[in-house]
C-alpha cells in the first residue's frame, strides 16, 4: 500500500506492538541456552499481533488503570515519517525457541505505573 493511502489516517489509529522487558528476558535466557544452535541468526522480536494496540486504545487503557483523564490535543496532519501500523513478525523466534510474549498490553501499562510510583522521587528530579 502506498504512503498516500495512509495520509489522513484517523488520529490515534496508529498501531504498535509492545514487548514487556520480562518477556524479552525470557527469550534471551532461551537463546543463551541454545546459543550454539543458531550461530549468526537474526530474529525479529516484539509483541506481535497479540500484544499490539492503537494510540487511542492505549490512552483509554492508561486512563482506566490510573483512574485519571487527560485531555490530549491532536494534530490532524499526519507526519510523512509516521508509520501507521507496525507489528513485529516473531514467528521465527517463536518457532526456534518455543517462545511467545506472555504479558498483555494491560500488564505492560500496570507494570509501568508500579515502576513509576516506586521511583517517583528520582523521576521528579529528571522530569521537573
Amino acid at each position: 500500500m502506498s504512503h498516500a493511502h495512509w495520509i489522513g489516517l484517523p488520529v490515534g489509529k496508529q498501531v504498535r506492538d509492545l514487548l514487556h522487558p520480562a518477556d524479552l528476558y525470557s527469550l534471551i535466557k532461551r537463546q543463551l541456552s541454545q546459543i550454539d544452535d543458531h550461530p549468526g541468526e537474526v530474529f525479529n522480536v516484539g509483541g506481535g499481533n497479540r500484544v499490539s494496540t492503537s494510540l487511542l486504545e492505549m490512552t483509554a487503557l492508561c486512563e482506566e488503570v490510573l483512574g485519571n483523564h487527560v485531555v490530549i490535543e491532536s494534530d490532524p496532519q499526519t507526519s510523512p515519517v509516521d508509520i501507521p501500523l507496525y507489528v513485529s513478525d516473531c514467528s521465527e523466534a517463536a518457532h526456534c525457541f518455543d517462545w511467545a510474549p506472555r504479558r498483555s498490553v494491560r500488564n505492560f501499562v500496570e507494570d509501568i505505573v508500579v515502576w513509576i510510583r516506586e521511583n517517583e522521587e528520582p523521576l521528579k528530579r529528571i522530569l521537573t
